[in-house]
């Protein structure tokens, strides 16, 4: 009995657990891989919708890359556009973050005039 006049619980064991580093668990939990070409029709779609966020670009995607494949102004596989449409909102925020960063955004560069 502990201190507190209470036994003590063996331990249960955790199946999986042991050697395995939080490396090598994180590994085998990666999602899909986004080559080049998804996110260059990612970074193609995204302006024509005046730069909206992830969240609002998202469920619009389904409705847009079809019709833009279909007048041929975005030429990408099938596969590709599964990809693209599967995205989720916070992935293509992440994946178009430095494109985000490019914009000019903030005060003007210039002073205003004195009465």
């Amino acid at each position: 009995m502990g201190d507190d006049g209470v036994a003590p619980q063996p331990r249960q064991e955790v199946p999986g657990a042991g050697a395995e580093t939080s490396a090598g668990a994180a590994a085998g939990t990666a999602g899909p891989d986004y080559g080049p070409d998804i996110i260059a029709a990612l970074a193609f779609c995204w302006p024509v919708l005046g730069a909206p966020t992830g969240k609002r670009l998202a469920p619009i995607m389904s409705e847009l890359v079809p019709t833009l494949r279909r007048f041929d102004q975005l030429v990408i596989s099938d596969d590709t556009e599964m990809a693209l449409l599967a995205m989720s909102p916070a992935t293509m925020d992440r994946r178009l973050a430095a494109d985000r960063a490019k914009l000019v955004r903030g005060r003007p560069h210039t002073k205003r005039g004195r009465c």
